[in-house]
């Protein structure tokens, strides 16, 4: 009987990758597709997210900063309380503020005014779409008929916090609303809390927050400074600086007058 014919390894017919093989080296690579792809979404995610923070914190700056350029250039003029007024409510959750100020010409929309510097100027938060809240800026020129609509400009959306407090020199304490419009004052100190940003439910508040307390630099221009020749003189002591928007003014000293110059029946007091 013949012994089977040897065949060597090296002359043998290749063989095929099995079944299990196959699906061994997809499952593999299948593995390696997903951690590439999971990687590369973590970091297009965290892109965004950056992106959305930064674009947020800008936003809630030059809102705090087109308010703090408001307020430092704000006109109140006893003579006429019904031009000039300085007052902030509360509107719902936010805070609303109305003034009258000579707004300097890197404020949003002076391009639209020219010369026209002083302007009545609102910032208040309405509903935006899909149920967000936007912070709004209103503005128009004081001599401006009273039919003709305000100005409109967003400064933010996404608001979550709109938060104004004023400090109450009586009180000694912070307060939220600064109702004095009948007798036209200005606050010495304005807190400004601003908030932009999603609230995630997950992951808590990833909302941008921005504070910052602003001393106005207006005051209130007394009746007196606006009609010359009254009866009575000015309620600052001579040489007092006069804060206003364009800087720190000192009024000139004014002599004393003479018996029957200015003050009806004398000096006051002789």
């Amino acid at each position: 009987m013949n012994a089977p014919h040897f065949i060597p390894p090296w002359h043998r017919l290749p063989r095929g990758f099995t079944l299990l093989e196959v699906m061994l080296a997809l499952g593999i690579f299948s593995m390696v597709l997903v951690s590439i792809y999971a990687t590369w979404s973590a970091l297009t995610k965290g892109a965004r997210i950056a992106g959305d923070a930064t674009a947020a914190v800008q936003r809630a700056r030059m809102t705090v900063r087109a308010i703090e350029d408001a307020l430092n250039t704000a006109q109140i003029y006893a003579g006429n309380p019904d031009k000039y007024w300085f007052e902030a409510r509360k509107a719902g959750e936010f805070s609303a503020l109305s003034l009258t100020a000579r707004l300097p010409a890197t404020f949003p929309g002076s391009g639209l005014y020219g010369e026209q510097r002083l302007r009545l100027v609102e910032f208040i938060v309405e509903e935006g779409p899909d149920s967000t809240r936007e912070l709004h800026l209103y503005q128009k020129a004081v001599l401006a008929p009273d039919n003709e609509p305000p100005y409109r400009i967003t400064l933010g959306r996404d608001v979550t916090l709109f938060k104004l407090e004023f400090w109450d020199p009586q009180k000694k304490d912070w307060v939220d609303e600064w109702l004095n419009r009948q007798t036209n004052s200005i606050p010495p100190l304005v807190r400004v809390s601003v908030g932009m940003g999603p609230r995630s439910r997950q992951f808590g508040d990833d909302r941008e927050l921005v504070s910052r307390v602003i001393a106005p630099a207006a005051i209130v221009v007394p009746r007196e400074y606006q009609i010359p020749g009254t009866a009575q003189p000015p309620t600052l002591p001579p040489g007092t600086p006069v804060r206003s928007g364009s800087g720190t003014v000192t009024p000139p000293v004014t002599p004393t007058p003479a018996p029957g110059l200015g003050f009806p029946g004398g000096i006051p007091g002789n």
